[in-house]
């Protein structure tokens, strides 16, 4: 007796489906995947919202790009005339600059990737420049709040002048009322 096995169960056992997502900033989100020669890769990309991204393939790599912020699922599909060992490389780009990269080992006849990345504006740091454009207005202004002109320095030396005479001619008094005073 003969058991025949279905074709694409055989293909299952050989196929190996690497599924992830990741968070990277925008411009030049990207992540690429390298691979050996093969002439069956298809691809694709679906945005959640208005999002724009290309994808492109030949034979042995794949390059996922994007400028713009959204959630994408990128779905890239290699196959070969039967099961292949390999390392296939995974690189992420975070803002055009390599942020990882890892060999994945396989042996397989099929490679599915089914990647979600979503996409956001890298932070800015401000510049040493913008920190002194920020700076310099907030001195002058504690710089002009607490400025003294000559004219607050005459009048509170005035008033000064006038306290002091005031206790001056208390003591006088004082004084001239402690030495008339009979002694008895």
């Amino acid at each position: 007796m003969l058991l025949l096995i279905p074709v694409h169960a055989q293909e299952d056992r050989y196929t190996y489906v690497f599924e992830r997502s990741f968070k990277l900033h925008t411009p030049d989100a990207s992540f690429t995947v390298e691979y050996e020669y093969s002439n069956d890769v298809t691809g694709g990309v679906v945005p959640e919202r208005t999002g724009v991204a290309s994808i492109t393939s030949n034979q042995y790599k794949t390059i996922f790009e994007t400028d713009l912020n959204d959630i994408y699922n990128v779905t890239l599909t290699i196959r070969y005339t039967m099961p292949v060992q390999q390392y296939v490389l995974f690189r992420l780009y975070d803002a055009g600059e390599l942020l990882d990269y890892f060999p994945i080992p396989v042996y397989a006849q099929t490679l599915i990737f089914k990647v979600s990345v979503e996409t956001s504006t890298k932070p800015q740091m401000p510049t040493a420049a913008d920190l002194l454009n920020q700076t310099i207005p907030e001195i002058q202004g504690v710089k002009e709040s607490q400025s003294i002109s000559f004219k607050d320095i005459k009048d509170w030396l005035g008033a000064l002048t006038f306290v002091l005479l005031l206790v001056l001619a208390i003591s006088g008094a004082h004084l001239y009322l402690h030495i008339r005073r009979p002694i008895a």
